[in-house]
């Protein structure tokens, strides 16, 4: 079939002589019709006469002149008779113009408004909807009331909390600010740009989750907003495992479980701390006289030494495989054959027990000191202080090992930067023998700060020169950047005029809740035995000239070789109330001598503390004073 592109024109080519007249109804409609679709009359000039020779076989449904091309389904009395020659009147009339009321099949009248709601179809943006107002909101030629998304912002409304702005369409805190224009979705107190980087919190966290890890704790408030399980501490033991302590966030503390494998024993000699001289058979470990099993070692052992067990020694707890969640490193002692030391990995997977060790290689000195980012790419590394002391100190080195990141595939403790190891070395970090040289001790946090608010952490260390109640000098170290550190500066002296006590323990955190580093120094035998005093940080790499007196392990004594002499003080917020406590072990009824006990001292934020808190029972040989507690990337402020 062929249109004329005269409107109204038809030419029709009959392939053969049965062609019904719903062909002919189907050429009106597709050749006849205006653009508009409105129908338009048959033009009457058509002179194809062969509807005349169309034959009456069973299969002509064409229906007589009167019936409307709407109906195209052939009457009933359209059955042609046994005779099939046509009549002679079936001549179609020259005048083939259907009548005036005649419609195209999808063109029949039709209600004015459908949805009476005032507006004519043609006007209505929801012909089937009502709406007077026909509001629009995104004026996309669809009403309000029938547009699935009224904003195009492509969320349809039904998921649409703002369906009328295009720019929100969820409030994940309910708190009426769309997700996009609130700086907070989830209404944890730290901002969504905060949660997507390490930022103030040193912490990726989910910005539409208030508390990450599930338990319980909002990440604002969360010291480890990954981490599901408890913060605990570990302490050594000799027995050949490491105990584990779950603190439950409220100040409160478990009962120790033992994690770690039995790695048999070593021959070599006995250590010297015990109380009393130990007897035949036995030897000195931690403090504590220990029977000897001989069957642990491979061949008898002379030479003064004897079969030991084999124990983990030189803990560090931090996130050391970054994903969230506490682990630590564990050294063996005594030294391997070599002079070596096992390094393990212990990898927390559940709040008991399930801490699978890996073993990551031999090293000739524990990698043991302040635990910290020092370079600023949010990885822990650990900074190592070289003490060279045949009597006095003679020099101290640094060395640090940056962490690299711990994977099931490292297979290596230390290395360079191509090695994969778990830590890169770098060494002589720092020069301070000009400090250190004839100096009796150099107490250090092991605890870092960013205390000349440059983005990077600093370290603090003192030097004091005799064994007596002499004055100790305090030093900045201030990162470089790069796991070196320049200085060192002279912060503070304490004890300068011996009425306080020298340091044994140095702590270095934020304990007044500015946002400013402090130290807390003391606890010795000497002078005010057991008495700690904080020094505040008063500005930029600046602390206050005057010290406040904070707490005493042996109150109201005074003198030499006194109870409350140790080193093992550190810093964290056990209780998770945003202020940072002290806890430390030490030997509570002969100065360096066993037994000895764990206890904390809870801040207050201000720079005062709590009375002593006992942690668990007591411990029969030293192991209260080789704790080790957990390590945040960045300092925990309120």
């Amino acid at each position: 079939m062929v249109c004329s592109a005269k409107h109204g024109e038809e030419t029709m080519r009959m392939t053969r002589k049965t062609v019904a007249y719903l062909a002919f109804s189907l050429t009106i409609m597709a050749c006849g019709g205006s653009d508009s679709g409105d129908p338009q009359p048959v033009d009457d000039t058509s002179s194809d006469t062969t509807l005349q020779d169309v034959p009456t076989d069973s299969g002509d449904t064409t229906p007589p002149d009167d019936v409307e091309p709407t109906d195209t389904t052939p009457p009933d009395d359209t059955t042609p008779p046994d005779d099939t020659t046509p009549p002679d009147d079936t001549t179609p009339p020259d005048d083939t113009t259907p009548p005036e009321d005649t419609v195209a099949p999808d063109t029949a009248p039709q209600n004015p408004d459908l949805d009476n709601d005032g507006v004519p179809n043609d006007e209505d943006n929801c012909p089937n909807t009502a709406n007077t107002d026909q509001a629009d909101f995104d004026e996309d030629g669809k009403g309000d009331v029938c547009d699935p998304d009224d904003d195009n912002d492509g969320i349809n409304d039904a998921a649409d909390t703002f369906p009328n702005d295009p720019n929100e369409w969820a409030d994940q805190d309910e708190d009426g600010i769309g997700d996009n224009a609130d700086e907070d979705d989830d209404n944890d107190g730290l901002s969504d740009e905060e949660e997507a980087s390490f930022s103030d919190d040193c912490a990726v966290t989910n910005p539409l989750d208030k508390d990450t890890d599930d338990d319980g704790v909002m990440d604002g408030e969360d010291a480890y907003p990954n981490d599901p399980f408890p913060a605990f501490i570990t302490l050594e033991n000799t027995s050949g495992s490491i105990e584990v302590v779950l603190s439950d966030g409220q100040g409160g503390f478990d009962a120790p479980f033992q994690v770690g494998k039995d790695l048999g024993g070593l021959c070599s000699a006995p250590e010297t701390n015990c109380k009393t001289p130990c007897a035949a058979g036995s030897y000195c470990s931690l403090g504590i006289c220990e029977v000897e099993d001989a069957s642990q070692c491979m061949e008898a052992c002379t030479g003064g030494q004897v079969c030991r067990q084999r124990i983990y020694r030189g803990i560090s707890i931090a996130d050391f495989d970054g994903d969230g969640k506490m682990d630590f490193l564990a050294h063996t002692w005594p030294q391997d054959a070599d002079n070596t030391h096992q390094v393990w990995f212990f990898k927390r997977l559940s709040e008991q027990g399930q801490f699978p060790q890996k073993y990551l290689g031999q090293v000739n000195r524990m990698l043991l000191g302040t635990t910290a980012d020092v370079n600023g790419d949010n990885r822990f590394d650990i900074v190592r202080y070289n003490v060279t002391k045949p009597n006095y100190i003679a020099n101290v080195t640094g060395t640090t090992f940056l962490g690299n990141g711990i994977t099931d595939s490292t297979g290596c403790a230390v290395g360079g930067p191509t090695d994969g190891c778990a830590f890169v070395v770098v060494t002589n970090v720092f020069d301070i023998k000009t400090q250190v040289a004839n100096q009796w001790g150099i107490p250090r946090a092991r605890e870092a700060q960013d205390l000349t608010q440059d983005g990077l952490n600093d370290l603090v260390f003192g030097t004091y020169s005799s064994g007596g109640n002499s004055p100790t000098k305090v030093y900045l170290l201030t990162s470089e950047g790069d796991g070196t550190f320049s200085g060192p500066t002279l912060l503070f002296t304490h004890n300068a005029t011996s009425n306080q006590a020298p340091t044994n323990s140095m702590v270095f955190a934020d304990f007044t809740s500015d946002k400013l580093g402090d130290v807390v120094v003391g606890l010795d035998d000497d002078g005010d035995a057991g008495a700690a005093w904080l020094y505040k940080g008063t500005a930029a790499g600046e602390f206050s000239g005057s010290s406040t007196k904070v707490f005493d392990i042996n109150a109201g004594t005074n003198g030499g070789d006194l109870v409350g002499r140790t080193g093992s003080a550190k810093a964290y917020d056990f209780n998770f109330d945003g202020n940072m406590d002290i806890i430390l072990g030490y030997n509570y009824t002969v100065v360096s001598k066993p037994p000895s006990k764990l206890v904390l001292f809870y801040g207050n934020g201000d720079g005062t503390f709590g009375p002593e808190t006992q942690i668990g029972s007591t411990w029969p040989g030293n192991e209260a004073n080789r704790f080790q507690a957990p390590q945040r990337l960045c300092p925990w402020y309120q």
